[in-house]
């Protein structure tokens, strides 16, 4: 069987704990201008599943 390539590791805050067992996470990401040679960042918001409640605002995670 052929190997599973390494996957992407993402680095986002912590945003908000308001739910029962998810959190919501922003993760930015810098993208360079494909003509020009400035670089922005583009914002996502991702949710996570949590067992505990054990994440607090303003965390980095991956």
């Amino acid at each position: 069987m052929e190997e599973r390539n390494l996957r992407k590791t993402r680095v986002g805050m912590v945003v908000s704990t308001k739910m029962d067992k998810t959190i919501v996470v922003a993760i930015a990401d810098n993208v360079k201008h494909p003509s020009m040679a400035r670089s922005s960042s583009t914002p996502s918001r991702s949710t996570l599943m949590t067992k505990t409640m054990s994440a607090v605002l303003a965390i980095r995670l991956r």
